[in-house]
Formats: C-alpha cells, structure tokens, sequence
C-alpha cells in the first residue's frame, strides 16, 4: 500500500481506482490511527451505571460530539494537502455512488459512525463551491443496564479551500470580517511575563482615528490600513493593499502588497521601525526607519484586493523621501528620491537616485541608473561613496498577503447543546421553552409561564400547560427578576410592523447553562451565567455581567480562588437547577459541549443550507457591560458605551458589507483567567476553527435523530 509523505506512519492514500471494499479497510484504518492520535484529548472516561437514565443519556450525548470532533480532526487532517485531499474525496464518492453508507470506525467504544453523503453546494458566503459531507454517529452509554441510552447525531462538516500566503495564528483577540472602523480605544491586557504576539485581524479595511491601542502587537488587513493620529505602536502592520500612517501610530514593521506612505509617526522611547516593504512603491516623511525596501511593482506583485481603499500615491516607481527621515538602507527596484535632508546609511536601486537638496551619505550608494544631484550642491555623497552597475538587480523578498480564513456561523448549529430554548408558538403570544439535561426534569416542550397560581406567584415557571392551576402543572423556576420571587425576568414582544420577536433578559439572573433565543434578545441588567445563543441580534443595556459556563466552572471557584460570584452545578440563584451535561459527579465538565461553554454570547443565524441568506448577527454593546467570555457575532459588532471582555472577540459580517464599530473605550482582559476556561472559544464550534492558509473542515450544522 503506498503511503503519502505527509504522514507516513498513519495516513494511507487512497487510489482512485480502488473498490468499495478496499475503501472501506481504508477508511476504518485511518480513522482509528487518527483517533489514536488525538484520543487522549478527546476521550470520554468509561461511564458507571446511573440511577436515574437521563444521566445516561448526557453521557450518550458527550460520546456522540467527542467522535463528531474525532472527525473532523480527521477531515481537517486531510484538507491540508490538496492533492490528498482530492484522492480521498473523489474514492469516498465513488464508494457512495453505490447508493450504501460508508462505515468508519473511530476506535471509540460504544461509538459507530457512517458516512451517508457528499455534497457540493455552491455558496456565496464560503466564496465558492465547497465539499459537504453529513455523517450519522450514534452513541451508546450505560449498556446492559437500567440506565441504558443513546444518543444519534447527524453532522454537516463544510469544506474551505486551501490557500497560499502568510498564515495567520490563532492570537486574534478580535477578528472581524467586513472592516473596522475606531474612534473609540482598545486595551488588551494580559499576565506578567505573557509573551503571547496578540492580533487584531480583519477582512476588509481598518480606518483608525486619533486613539491608542495598548496591548495589540499586530494588525493585520485583507484590505489597506489607515491610522490617522493617535499614538499607538505596533510590532507589525500587513495590509493586502495600502499602509497609511500619519500624525502618530507607528510599527516595527510595516507590509503591504500595494503601496505605503507614512508622515511624521512617532516612536516611544526604546521602540525602533525595523522594516518597511512595500510590492509598490513607498513614500516617507520625517522620523527614523531602519530597512526601507521598494519592489516597484516588478514582478505582478504590486496587488490589492477587490474592495480595498486606495490610500497613498508616493507619485514615484520606488521610494520617495522627504521631511528630513533618517534610514538605516533604502532598497528599490526603481528609483529612490531624495527631496529634503534625508540621512542615509547605505542605499540601492536598480534605476536613479535623484537628490533634490540636504542628502547625507554615509556608507555607500549603488544603483543601475544614474546618480542626480542639483548643480547647487546640497549633498554630502562623494564619488567614491557612489557606485554605478549597469543592469543591476536587487534579489527583494516581497510582502507576503494576508489570508484570513473567512468563517461561515450559524447559532442553529449549537441548538441541540442548548439547556433551555425559547420561542413562541404560531400566534406570537404563547411563550414556550425546550429543556433538556436538567437534572430531575425530564426533557420536553413546556410553557413559559408569568403569573400566579392562587395566591403564589409563578413567574418564569416552566409549566405543562399553558395556563396552570396548580402548583404540579409547573416544574421548575428558570428565571429571577429584580425580585426574585415576585417580578418577570424573561419577556417577549412581537414587532407586528416588522415580523420580528423580541427576547427581553431584565432582573436578577436566568438559570445556570446554555440558552438558545429564537429571534432578537436584549440582555439588560443583571448578571448571567451562561452561554446565551440568538438567531437573532443581541444588544446589552444597562449594566450586566456574563459569566461562560466555562469561566464561571462548578462553583465560582477553583483552587481557593474565586472567578465568579456562584457557578453552574452550585448556583445561589437556582440550587436546584443542574445542567446535567455540564455537571457530573461533584465535577464541572469543561468539554462536555465542545467549547460552545467558553463562549458568552454568540448571534446570528443562516436562512439556507448554503448560508447565502441571513439573519441578525449583530451584537451591541452599550453601557458599563462587563463579559466573562468570548464573544461571537455572525454579522457585526459594535461598542458604544465602556465594554470589557475576559476573551476573544469575533464577527463575519454575513448578513451586510458594513465596517463594525468601536466608538468607546474597549477592553481584552486576558489577565487571571480560570484553569479550563478557554478565551479563544472553540476549534470546533461551527464557523471556527483555525484560520490561516490551510484548507479546513468545520461542523456546518448538525441534529439529533
């Protein structure tokens, strides 16, 4: 059997010409060594007999998304190399074709799983036609027991395709697609002694005013970059266009792919410009520079992208200089000219050096073309600082464009992780509420009641019918308001005008886990310990605090040290509210629903199976809002009043081409964080993942059978 040199211990390479058989050895060899590899990681503990068969069925739950991840780490695997890739697809078809399932064994116990179909769906929103694969897993827990259950998952994993460029690490503390504008600040914090490079990437242009950004050592731009004031200092800029630098913001190193023009920056005391290259030209004014370098646009690689603003003419093939700069090496493919007391250790290009007047040399000049001076003097660059090499060339690395992954999200894809999902039945009014894994209740459609029974109030009561008479119709509180016994925490209006719902959280804090909204949600005061799903938009008023499960953990507490007031398994606020996936045995799950726990708010929702229609998505900060998770916004983000998040914010500007805002003070604080809380969120909640220049497979959406 031939063996690919990728992976030449686990991986086999699959023949087009193989037979349905062989493909299936195939498949079932390399899925169990690729579920040895990452098992450990991944691995569900053998579970004990329950009591109680709901237990059971969390564990069954659990085991079906650990062998949902198991593969798609395995297609991931395999996106990385095109051409094995394809090998593989096109012998998985091929087998399928015959119209039966395609069985892969994952080397989990208690685990089974099929390949049912490939699709190839054109979409828009994934700027392309991309493979689709549904897979049936099924997962038992607690066999040969009372306690015995199942648990049937069927996934959509999504394919991207490979690209080539800089790759783009997982460090992105803000990650936006459709531009950024700023008038506000951004501070990111983090630990002493934390060496972590933490980014700002974004798919379209950045504008940044007259503000500071603390904490950020990279910005990178699939479009041009604009900072105009402030006085910001980066390590890095990228921009798949222009740089535009004046009145302030400068980098250690500055890279575009068209041209970079920047006046009068500012350095703080002990920082330094290493570099500037430039695929175009270039056009300096004032300051210190160390490597300047120009590729003129040689080589089709002077490029930008399609919606990219124009920023800088440096009104020169090479690199202009003027406002009395001081450089370390000035390196061109074309001209380099010198219009003002420039100071200039060594310089090279491969057309002319013309001075206008104040030229400083003080090493050496070599170029192609000819040197010009004015007849006037005004240059200190005698002969034998000058040399001239017909048909010289320089051998110039180019700036390298930045590819940024573009993520596809849709909220309905967590809906089956989801402790409580609220909506409303067909005539608007009826409030209704889904439960699932909450320990005693069984899972079901209940009514979300606000009222009294007797003399007793029931407010936020999930009950069996839609008007209860007595206090057995209701089983449990999920919901407390600004008093807790006796106001409305969770309500509901329906905009007649605009055929659109609206889900108002107003009180003291909803019952501990995951909440999935059908329509908008406006989170207003209170504080909140849970990951809160809308398909909608969300926006924040008041002051609040969110607390991801994750963040929040058993109690609030680890290891003698508090994280949040109360937490998910012992919570002050609902201590008979236990969300059994999360919860188990005295100990806090972090794991159980694949990161999708790390997350505090997460919006937006797709309206066809290829993503090419949408909704909401939008999430608005306003106020003091303080959240103790990471964030993600199908369509935009945009912060109007003091925000500060404890994690990674992301949004995809889905739905519209608009630039998310930031116009108040906002804040990363990646300072003492809890053990088991992840910032980053989840490589495999749908629509993350890895960005970067490899190809990649995400959950597209998945349901319980």
């Amino acid at each position: 059997m031939t063996q690919t040199k990728r992976l030449r211990t686990s991986m086999p390479t699959f023949k087009k010409q193989s037979g349905i058989a062989s493909m299936l050895i195939l498949l079932m060899i390399g899925l169990s060594l690729t579920a040895a590899i990452i098992g450990s990681v991944y691995h569900i503990r053998v579970t004990q007999e329950q009591s109680i068969s709901v237990h059971a069925q969390t564990q069954a739950q659990v085991r079906a998304w650990s062998a949902a991840e198991v593969t798609r780490q395995y297609f991931q695997m395999l996106r990385q190399d095109a051409t094995e890739w394809e090998t593989f697809y096109t012998a998985l078809t091929a087998a399928l074709a015959a119209g039966t399932p395609v069985d892969i064994n994952l080397g989990m116990d208690d685990v089974t799983a099929k390949i049912l179909r490939t699709e190839l769906l054109t979409s828009r929103a994934l700027e392309g036609e991309m493979p689709h694969i549904v897979v049936q897993i099924t997962a038992i827990a607690a066999e040969d027991t009372r306690a015995h259950s199942s648990s049937t998952l069927e996934v959509m994993y999504t394919g991207t395709e490979p690209t080539t460029g800089e790759s783009v690490p997982n460090n992105s503390t803000i990650n936006f697609h459709g531009g950024l504008k700023m008038t506000g600040g951004i501070d990111v914090f983090k630990d002493k002694g934390d060496t972590t490079a933490y980014e700002i990437n974004v798919i379209g242009n950045v504008d940044i005013g007259s503000t500071s950004i603390t904490g950020v050592d990279i910005i990178r731009s699939t479009g041009s970059i604009k900072f105009n004031g402030g006085s910001s200092f980066f390590k890095e800029l990228h921009a798949n266009c222009d740089i535009h630098l004046s009145s302030g913001a400068s980098a250690g190193l500055l890279s575009a792919t068209n041209n970079i023009c920047a006046f009068n920056v500012t350095y703080p005391n002990g920082k330094v410009n290493e570099d500037v290259i430039a695929n175009g030209s270039i056009h300096i004014s004032g300051s210190k520079w160390g490597t300047v370098t120009a590729l003129a646009g040689k080589g089709d690689l002077q490029k930008c992208a399609v919606d990219a603003e124009r920023l800088c003419d440096p009104q020169v093939s090479g690199v202009r200089l003027s406002g009395t700069p001081t450089i370390t090496t000035v390196n061109s493919r074309g001209d380099i000219i010198v219009e003002n007391s420039a100071t200039i250790t060594n310089m090279y290009a491969e057309g002319n050096i013309s001075i206008t007047w104040g030229f400083t040399l003080k090493e050496k000049a070599t170029y192609g073309g000819n040197f010009k001076f004015p007849d006037n003097g005004g240059h200190l660059a005698p002969e034998n600082k000058r040399q001239k090499i017909p048909g010289y060339t320089l051998d110039l690395s180019p700036a390298l464009p930045v590819n940024i992954r573009k993520e596809v999200f849709d909220v309905n894809a967590l809906k089956p992780a989801a402790n409580y999902v609220f909506y409303v039945d067909p005539d608007k009014t009826t409030l209704r509420v889904t439960l699932k894994n909450i320990q005693g209740i069984p899972n079901g459609n209940y009514y979300l009641f606000h009222g009294k029974i007797g003399n007793t109030v029931f407010n936020d009561w999930a009950c069996l019918v839609p008007k209860p008479s007595q206090a057995s119709d209701c089983v449990i509180k999920i919901g407390a308001g600004h008093d807790v016994l006796q106001s409305i925490l969770i309500s509901y209006k329906w905009d007649a005008k605009t055929k659109t719902g609206k889900w108002t959280l107003d009180g003291t804090s909803l019952a501990p886990g995951i909440a999935f909204f059908e329509g908008d949600l406006t989170i207003s005061t209170g504080t909140y310990y849970n990951t809160l799903l809308a398909t909608g938009n969300v926006d924040t008023a008041g002051k609040m605090d969110m607390y991801a499960p994750n963040f929040a953990g058993y109690n609030g507490q680890q290891n003698d040290k508090t994280y949040a007031p109360t937490g998910i398994c012992v919570n002050k606020y609902f201590p008979n509210v236990v969300p059994t996936q999360l919860c188990k045995n005295g100990e806090y799950l972090y794991n159980a629903v694949n990161g999708i726990a790390n997350y505090a708010v997460m919006a937006g929702s797709c309206t066809d199976n290829t993503c090419d229609t949408y909704q909401g998505g939008d999430i608005k900060t306003g106020a003091s809002t303080d959240i103790r998770g990471a964030v993600k916004a199908g369509n935009l983000f945009v912060s109007s009043g003091n925000t500060t998040v404890h994690g990674y914010i992301t949004a995809l500007a889905q739905r519209e081409i608009l630039k998310h805002s930031i116009g108040a003070k906002t804040t990363v604080d990646l300072r003492d964080l809890p053990p088991g809380y992840d910032p980053t969120g989840s490589s495999s909640v749908p629509g993350a993942g890895e960005a970067g220049a490899s190809g990649s497979m995400d959950i597209r959406w998945s349901r319980y059978l």
